[in-house]
């Protein structure tokens, strides 16, 4: 304990070139550091690190942080194993791409499983899911689907916040998109991992995801998301929850109010104009098999004509080889235009 104090942490900024050239082999990209110092007056070591830049395999920025801040954690130095009480990060700029093949980089770094140069993904989450708690204040976020050729989307003010606490993981960011595109939205998840499974294990996790997104506009979203139906513009409220284990979605919950929009149900269908439509949309895998139901389902049409409230339910059960699929449904429909 006295060596790290007296020898290893006040030492760490003349040191600095030897961490950079270890961090640039271990990630296989240039990776600068501005400045090391360190704070070991309490029992909790700490330091700071300034102008923290990680470049992608063309010489670009992909990663900047102006300022990460570490309290480690003293179990773990006592297990010799470098753990953080907290990683405070400080205005974050961080680029996410999909190029036109598919692979994924992350601030530069190829994380697709199946590319030959790509990063150990494996032990980047388990080191990532064994800290104690991350906090990234005043971050922007830059995503580039190269695969869809569509506009870049810068996101601003991200607020990420991720808690581990043995088997519990606890997330939430909140983001705020492009003015013509809507209004800040929030994310926020909780999971239980596996009993003896690895930190980062994640795909033997149970746990449920909810997002909120006050408005939004559907002509941009159309560019970077797959949604069920072809719609051409409108504005969307959606609220959606997300219920998984082992990796695989259980249930899934969405609550949507749209207003002033247009779908196009076929390629040779005229685009539909309505005025409002709300609903709740659930999907829900069961033993039997899949079910569906549309709840509180309501529109009103630009002449004023209006669906009152319905709703309906639809399941698919699995079949007994080699018989077809047998399915069934149930409705019961409003008042119709």
């Amino acid at each position: 304990w006295l060596a790290l104090h007296w020898l290893i942490l006040p030492r760490l900024d003349e040191w600095r070139p030897r961490i950079e050239a270890q961090a640039t082999q271990a990630l296989g990209h240039p990776v600068q550091i501005g400045q090391i110092s360190v704070h070991s007056t309490g029992w909790v070591p700490s330091f700071t690190l300034r102008d923290v830049v990680l470049r992608d395999a063309r010489g670009r920025e992909a990663l900047r942080l102006p300022q990460v801040s570490a309290a480690v954690s003293v179990p773990s130095l006592l297990a010799l194993r470098l753990r953080f009480e907290q990683l405070l990060i400080d205005g974050a700029r961080l680029e996410v791409r999909r190029d036109a093949a598919g692979r994924w980089f992350v601030g530069g770094l190829d994380v697709d499983t199946e590319s030959a140069g790509a990063v150990d993904g494996t032990a980047a989450s388990d080191w990532f899911f064994e800290q104690h708690e991350l906090l990234i204040r005043g971050g922007t976020l830059r995503w580039v689907d190269e695969q869809r050729a569509a506009p870049p989307l810068q996101l601003s003010d991200v607020q990420l916040v991720v808690r581990n606490r043995g088997r519990r993981h606890e997330l939430r960011l909140d983001a705020t998109p492009p003015a013509d595109w809507g209004d800040r939205f929030a994310i926020v998840g909780q999971a239980r991992s596996a009993l003896l499974a690895r930190a980062g294990d994640w795909q033997r996790w149970k746990g449920t995801l909810h997002a909120h997104l006050p408005r939004a506009d559907v002509s941009h979203l159309r560019h970077h998301l797959d949604l069920p139906v072809a719609f051409q513009q409108g504005q969307a409220a959606l609220r959606a929850w997300v219920d998984w284990d082992q990796g695989l979605p259980q249930a899934l919950t969405l609550d949507t109010a749209l207003r002033d929009v247009s779908v196009q149900l076929g390629a040779d269908l005229a685009p539909v104009a309505l005025a409002s439509l709300e609903g709740r949309f659930t999907a829900e895998r069961q033993d039997s098999g899949l079910r569906l139901a549309i709840e509180r389902l309501a529109f009103t049409t630009t002449d004023g004509a209006a669906w009152a409230p319905s709703k309906m339910a639809l399941l698919w059960k699995h079949a007994a080889a080699p018989a077809p699929t047998a399915a069934s449904s149930a409705a019961s429909v409003g008042a119709g235009l």
